[in-house]
């Protein structure tokens, strides 16, 4: 089951995550997702901009006890060359260290997917590995690029400081994501949007 992820809000996006009725919600009460016992994946955000879904981009695996989190991504072809996925991608390694108390975030892309490879670049992510692996459980193998982000315990500050949500983003601008902040929605605003 998925719990329900604070909207991120950067320079020109909304990120958002649809909520069910019943669903455990990120309370910016000082605790990161591990303190709060929220289990299972935060839900993917949808990337507004100007009114418009332009995308998606979430965790698509979280080891609790590795801190270790691997993340996804997709933005309509209209909105690619814009930087949008590399400001959505930000805010997402940011609450994914500060909110969930991650110490590494990994992704993985084909090696010839080149904007991916630049967005991953452009968000501080590393190039560590080639590795063999099926992309659907019945397709073949293919390469894959795996590339990390560490942060270290200073970067971690939610998980490291206990410090709320907010404050977290101020403390890590510049070092993360610059003019990013994440709103807790109640689960009756989320279903207004």
């Amino acid at each position: 089951m998925s719990w329900i992820p604070p909207s991120l809000t950067t320079a020109r996006l909304s990120l958002i995550a649809p909520a069910d009725p019943g669903q455990m919600a990120f309370a910016d009460d000082g605790r990161d997702a591990m303190a709060q016992s929220l289990s299972g994946l935060p839900a993917n955000w949808r990337i507004w901009r100007d009114g418009q879904q332009i995308g998606m981009v979430g965790f698509i695996r979280w080891e609790t006890s590795r801190r270790l989190g691997e993340i996804g991504f997709f933005i309509a072809p209209a909105a690619r060359g814009c930087g949008y996925m590399t400001e959505a991608g930000l805010a997402v390694l940011t609450f994914g260290s500060a909110g969930m108390g991650l110490s590494t975030i990994e992704a993985k892309t084909l090696p010839d997917n080149t904007a991916s490879v630049r967005v991953l670049e452009k968000i501080g992510m590393k190039k560590v590995a080639r590795v063999q692996a099926r992309l659907s459980s019945k397709g073949a193998k293919v390469d894959l690029d795996v590339y990390i982000r560490q942060y270290s315990e200073s970067e971690c500050v939610l998980h490291a400081h206990g410090a709320s949500a907010n404050a977290a983003m101020r403390l890590s601008k510049g070092t993360m994501n610059p003019g990013a902040t994440w709103v807790a929605h109640s689960q009756s605003e989320r279903r207004q949007k």
